[in-house]
């Protein structure tokens, strides 16, 4: 049983257009199960009016704890597989079906759509780490090419993913290793799940499943996005990374000198104190 879990706020026109690609797949989830985050933009009244879907009322928890939400509903109702997606990207037709074709030819945690900018085009929306021969992945630059990770890939797959843009995540695995930390809100979250599961079992991206994302974006953010961005990433640098201390030092050199020029005294002591000592929780919008 495979449970298609979607998480949105505030974003209709795209939570629209993602839910109709995942009806209209070739091979159709047995649930569709929506986690609307306390949508102010007509979103609940729309996801009340549908049929064919499963939907979940929440409060604003964030990307995070809207994931966990839905990953223990689906697991609730029997899911042996999970489908995630955030709602401004979109499956292509075949995404499911490639994926589940993948299912049981391998011992793995996940398979993952490869995450492209537009169909037709060969542009990553994320990158995807260059791995060391240990399997870990290295600081060099990461690929941005499709062709480059075509060359890298071996059978079609190459071992790491994109999560939360068509990750189809195998329920015993989380089992194991524990649901979405919803401690995170936003980002890094997703960061956090993908090296648990690498570290239980392979995690691998489906080079002819397609998911459509646009390239990821880092412009002028908020205060409290940036406190998030600098204590997630040093929690999961220190955690995963065996090259940590440089993997910290650059988190830091990216995001603090963004909240000092802001006078964020407070926000920088806090994230640098719960990143270290790993004493994450959720704060909401406001931390």
């Amino acid at each position: 049983m495979i449970v298609a879990v979607i998480v949105t706020r505030n974003r209709l026109e795209l939570l629209k257009n993602c839910i109709q690609s995942v009806l209209s797949q070739t091979q159709k989830p047995n649930v569709v199960l929506v986690v609307d985050n306390d949508s102010t933009d007509g979103t609940r009244n729309w996801l009340q009016e549908q049929k064919g879907l499963q939907v979940i009322l929440n409060e604003n928890t964030g990307g995070a704890g809207g994931f966990h939400r839905g990953m223990a509903e689906a697991i609730r109702v029997g899911a042996k597989w999970v489908w995630l997606m955030d709602d401004d990207g979109y499956p292509d037709k075949d995404a499911l079906k490639r994926l589940s074709d993948r299912i049981g030819t391998k011992d793995v945690s996940a398979w993952n759509s490869l995450v492209l900018e537009k169909p037709g085009s060969s542009v990553l929306s994320f990158g995807y780490s260059v791995l060391k021969k240990s399997g870990d992945p290295a600081l060099s630059n990461s690929i941005r090419e499709l062709e480059t990770l075509k060359e890298n890939a071996k059978e079609g797959l190459y071992p790491w993913g994109s999560f939360f843009n068509g990750s189809l995540i195998d329920v015993a695995s989380l089992e194991q290793i524990g649901l979405v930390n919803p401690g995170f809100f936003i980002w890094g979250d997703e960061t956090n799940l993908h090296m648990r599961l690498r570290k239980w079992k392979p995690v691998y991206t489906v080079l002819d499943s397609y998911h459509y994302h646009p390239v990821a974006s880092f412009q002028t953010m908020p205060s409290w996005k940036l406190f998030y961005a600098l204590r997630n990433g040093i929690y999961n640098s220190l955690r995963f990374f065996p090259d940590r201390l440089i993997r910290v030092s650059v988190v830091i050199f990216r995001y603090v000198p963004k909240l000092l020029f802001r006078f964020e005294i407070r926000l920088i002591g806090k994230a640098l104190w719960e990143g270290f000592s790993g004493k994450i929780r959720s704060w909401g919008i406001q931390p």
